[in-house]
C-alpha cells in the first residue's frame, strides 16, 4: 500500500511543485510525513497501520522524490546527472543513519515512543528544509548552472518543457514508466527479502541485518559516481551498464549461501541500484525538458511503485509455495534484462527549439 500510494501521489506533489514551487510541496509533505509517523505510534489494529503508514505517510514521502528531482533538474543544465546523484544519495544516507537509530530507540523506549519521536523530528526538519528551496534560479535572477546566454545577452532558456497533456500522448513517457517498473521489480524484491533469505541460509539475524546497511552505503557511492559518469559518457550507455549488471547480480543471488557472498552481493548491488536512481529523472528531463518535470517524473515514478509493490509480493508467494527464493530472483533478473528491450523505443533527445515551439503551440491552443 505504501509503495503504490507514495509513487501514485508523486504526480500530485509534482504538479504542486510545477505550479507553486517545491517549498509548498515540501511543507505539505512534511506535515503529512509527521502526521503519518505520529499517528502510527497510536495504532491498535492492522487497518489503521495500512491507512496511516500506507497512505498518510506515503503522501509525506512522495515529496522526497519527484519534487526534489524536478527542482534539481531546473537548477542544473551542465552536470545534471551528478547533481541528481548527489541529492538522491540522501536516500542511501537516510537508510544508513535511521536504521540503527530506529533500532536503538525501539530497544530502549519501544516502537510507540520511537514512531512519535521520529515523527516530530521529521516534521521539524522538513519544515526547516522548505525555507531554503527555490523553484528555479530565475527566482534569484540567476541562470541554471551551465546555461549560457546568446550574443544579445538573452538567456538560452532550458526551462521550457513539454506539457503533461502533450507528453502523455507520446510513446517515450510510457516507455520510461514501463522500464522503471521492470527495473524496480527486482530492486524492491531484494530490499524486502534479502535479510530473510540470508537468515534462511544460516546467517544470524543481527548479522543478516547488516546486509542492507552495506547496500545503503554502496548506493550512496553509486548514485554520485554513476550520475557523474552519465554526464560524461551518456545517460543511455550508463543505464544499459547498470541494468545489465543488476540482472547478473540478481541471477547470482539465487545461488549464494555464505555470508561473504551476501556481503559481496550487497556491495555491488547497492552501487548498481543506487546508480539507476538518478538516471530516470535525468532521462525524463532530457526527453521533455524541465518546465513540467514534477508531474512528468511523478508519472514515471508510478511505474516504480507498481514494480516495487508487485516484486516483493511475488517473491513472498514463491517462497511460501516452494520454500526457496531462487525462482523469484531469477524472474527479477529476467525482467531487468527485458526492460532494456524498450530502450530503443525512446525518442531522440528533443531540441530546445522544438520544445519551445511545442510549448508556444500548447499555450495558443
Amino acid at each position: 500500500v505504501y509503495q503504490i500510494s507514495h509513487n501514485a501521489l508523486a504526480m500530485l506533489v509534482g504538479w504542486v511543485t510545477d505550479r507553486y514551487g517545491p517549498r509548498m510541496a515540501v511543507v505539505l509533505g512534511g506535515i503529512a510525513l509527521g502526521a503519518g509517523l505520529l499517528l502510527a505510534s497510536r495504532v491498535n489494529v492492522l487497518w489503521q497501520l495500512y491507512l496511516v503508514y500506507g497512505v498518510v505517510l506515503g503522501l509525506g514521502i512522495s515529496v522526497a522524490w519527484s519534487p526534489m528531482m524536478a527542482t534539481v533538474s531546473r537548477w542544473f543544465t551542465k552536470r545534471r546527472g551528478l547533481a541528481l546523484g548527489v541529492v538522491a544519495s540522501g536516500i542511501g544516507l537516510g537508510t544508513l543513519v535511521m536504521a540503527p537509530v530506529a533500532g536503538y530507540l525501539i530497544s530502549d523506549y519501544g516502537w510507540r515512543v520511537s514512531y512519535f519521536g521520529i515523527g516530530v523530528s521529521a516534521l521539524v526538519l522538513m519544515l526547516i528544509a522548505s525555507i531554503f528551496l527555490k523553484k528555479s534560479p530565475e527566482e534569484k535572477g540567476l541562470l541554471p548552472y551551465g546555461e549560457l546566454q546568446d550574443r544579445r545577452g538573452d538567456a538560452v532558456s532550458q526551462s521550457i518543457g513539454v506539457s503533461f497533456g502533450e507528453a502523455i500522448r507520446r510513446r517515450s513517457l510510457w516507455v520510461l514508466l514501463v522500464m522503471f517498473m521492470l527495473v524496480s521489480f527486482g530492486i524492491f524484491m531484494v530490499m524486502t527479502h534479502v535479510v530473510r533469505y540470508a537468515q534462511d541460509s544460516g546467517v544470524l539475524p543481527l548479522t543478516a541485518a547488516t546486509i542492507l546497511s552495506i547496500v545503503g552505503v554502496a548506493s550512496i557511492v553509486g548514485r554520485i559516481a554513476v550520475g557523474a559518469a552519465s554526464d560524461r559518457i551518456g545517460l543511455r550507455r550508463v543505464l544499459v551498464a547498470c541494468v545489465v549488471s543488476q540482472a547478473i547480480l540478481l541471477a547470482w543471488l539465487s545461488t549464494v549461501s555464505y555470508l561473504w557472498e551476501f556481503y559481496l552481493f550487497a556491495l555491488f548491488f547497492g552501487f548498481v541500484y543506487g546508480g539507476v536512481v538518478p538516471l530516470f529523472p535525468a532521462l525524463t528531463g532530457e526527453l521533455f525538458g524541465v518546465g513540467h518535470m514534477g508531474i512528468l517524473f511523478g508519472f514515471v515514478t508510478f511505474g516504480a511503485g507498481i514494480g516495487g509493490a508487485l516484486g516483493p509480493l511475488l517473491a513472498g508467494y514463491i517462497f511460501d509455495t516452494t520454500g526457496s527464493y531462487s525462482v523469484a530472483f531469477l524472474i527479477g533478473a529476467a525482467l531487468s534484462a527485458v526492460s532494456l528491450a524498450f530502450l530503443p523505443m525512446l525518442e531522440v533527445r528533443h531540441s530546445q527549439e522544438a520544445i519551445l515551439g511545442e510549448a508556444i503551440s500548447s499555450q495558443v491552443e
